[in-house]
């Protein structure tokens, strides 16, 4: 599992994620990490692509348009629950993030002054 520790950034409920999809990925893009969550139980993280190219991932990768994502967030999800452990997001054909799962990332918020 890939730990980190990060400047504090707020949690994203599924159901912002939706919304904000374009801020959020641009943050990411930027090295934020965004932590989601479902009701109160984390279910991922959008990661940038530094971090989603480290993880050691022993299940098979998906890969998703940013749009397809956004539209389809419970299917989303659900591959992460049912045994998916990263997600490529992708933006005109490039891979831009991921979505990974909790069981290969773990995030730690620090104590950094950093509010985003």
């Amino acid at each position: 599992m890939y730990n980190t520790l990060s400047p504090f950034i707020n949690v994203v409920p599924l159901s912002k994620l939706r919304q904000g999809l374009s801020q959020y990925r641009r943050q990411v893009q930027k090295g934020k990490i965004i932590p989601v969550n479902y009701y109160k139980d984390r279910i991922g993280y959008l990661v940038p692509m530094a971090i989603a190219e480290k993880l050691e991932v022993d299940s098979e990768d998906k890969e998703m348009g940013l749009i397809d994502f956004r539209d389809d967030l419970q299917s989303a999800w659900e591959s992460l629950d049912a045994g998916v452990d990263r997600i490529w997001l992708t933006y005109h054909g490039e891979r831009r993030m991921a979505f990974v799962s909790t069981r290969i990332f773990s995030y730690e918020e620090g104590d950094d002054d950093e509010n985003s």
